[in-house]
C-alpha cells in the first residue's frame, strides 16, 4: 500500500550520486530509505525527511510544482545549489508537527545544516 494521500506521513528528499533528487512521501521512512539505497537509479548519498501532521499529499504536490522546470521524470529532479536553498526554505516556512530532519547535507562544498 502506498503512502497516505491526506493526513500524517513523511515527506523526503533523496539525493543520488548521479545528481538526481527524488521528492516523495511515505509512511515508513526507514523502509523507503533502504529501498531507495538498494533499488534507486544510483548510489543514495543523502536521505532527508520531515514528518507532516496534515495535508501530506498537498505538500508533496507543492514541492513537485515548485521544481517542475527541474523535473527529469516522475518524482526525479535535477537540483542546483539554489534549488536546495528553495527546498529547505519551503520546509522551514511550513508549520510542521515534528521536524525529523536533523542532518548536515554537503553538496559541492556548500553545507546545509537542517
Amino acid at each position: 500500500m502506498g503512502a497516505p494521500a491526506y493526513g500524517k506521513g513523511t515527506i523526503y528528499a533523496a539525493l543520488f550520486d548521479n545528481g538526481l533528487v527524488k521528492i516523495g512521501l511515505t509512511r515508513k521512512p526507514e523502509n523507503r530509505s533502504r529501498t531507495l539505497a538498494a533499488q534507486g537509479p544510483a548510489k543514495l548519498l543523502h536521505f532527508v525527511t520531515t514528518d507532516v501532521d496534515r495535508q501530506l499529499f498537498q505538500h508533496e504536490r507543492e514541492l513537485h510544482n515548485l521544481f517542475k522546470e527541474k523535473r527529469v521524470r516522475g518524482e526525479f529532479f535535477e537540483f542546483e545549489i539554489s534549488d536546495w536553498v528553495k527546498f529547505f526554505t519551503y520546509w522551514g516556512n511550513l508549520n510542521f508537527a515534528n521536524v525529523n530532519c536533523s542532518c548536515k547535507l554537503v553538496i559541492n562544498s556548500f553545507i546545509f545544516i537542517v
